[in-house]
């Protein structure tokens, strides 16, 4: 019966999968699948980790070379509330700090583009489409396969039901997971209650040239504790483990 019953529970998680999307269905990345969040630092109140070669496991040459010519580099991390208080991470106020002394500031992701080289491009004259007569048609095309999917979904309900309600839950944890990692990545302000993560990719730019490697940076990350009202700093060396 046992080897009846987890064959059951595998095959309900393959069919919840779809449902429960990347983080219920693995250990899941809180940055991007295929980062390494090799280094980490326990404080009082956050762990921090960060993958310091973010752009060797995630981009592709070309993508390097254009964050090369704007003078960015790509980290990835997270931050874990490990205390039982509301913790607030500031975001914009993350930056590394090179062993010459030298800071590179967290800059928005759509900046990056503003720091490349300009080049002249000829622009591309797109030729406005003629909708015809045809957009009530294709309304009623487009209804029509919904309608029947809705009719089966309510006619099998008492099969899928409850997996669904199940499924609903973790999937706004997801959700959730991911409006937190999007507001990072925005460099917003980010409150974690206990255990919640917020995670990300984040470019950082230096006044002057990029330093060849990360093992020479320290990230420094910003969070106000509510339980103490005390602005902290949490400091992770990138380099190799000594």
């Amino acid at each position: 019966m046992s080897g009846r019953g987890g064959a059951r529970r595998r095959a309900t998680a393959l069919l919840l999968c779809p449902l429960l999307g990347l983080h219920a269905c693995s250990a899941g990345n809180p940055v991007r699948p295929g980062t390494v969040l090799s280094r980490s630092v326990i404080d009082d109140a956050v762990e921090v980790k960060a993958d310091p070669d973010t752009e060797q496991h995630l981009l592709m040459p070309p993508e390097i070379a254009r964050l090369r010519e704007a003078r960015v580099v790509l980290l990835g991390l997270a931050v874990r509330n490990i205390s039982g208080n509301l913790v607030i991470v500031h975001t914009a106020a993350s930056h590394l700090e090179l062993e010459d002394g030298r800071v590179l500031r967290v800059i928005h992701a759509t900046d990056v583009d503003e720091r490349r080289p300009k080049t002249d491009e000829p622009s591309a004259d797109t030729p406005a489409s003629d909708g015809g007569g045809d957009d009530g048609y294709r309304y009623l095309s487009a209804l029509f396969p919904g309608l029947l999917v809705g009719i089966v979904l309510v006619i099998t309900s008492p099969i899928w039901g409850p997996p669904f309600l199940i499924a609903h839950l973790v999937k706004q944890n997801a959700e959730k997971q991911q409006l937190r990692s999007a507001a990072f990545e925005s460099l917003d302000n980010v409150p974690l209650a206990k255990g919640e993560t917020a995670g990300g990719l984040l470019y950082f730019a230096p006044d002057g040239e990029l330093p060849e490697t990360l093992a020479v940076a320290t990230l420094v990350v910003a969070v106000h504790r509510l339980d103490t009202a005390r602005e902290e700093t949490v400091r992770l060396r990138l380099g190799p483990r000594g």
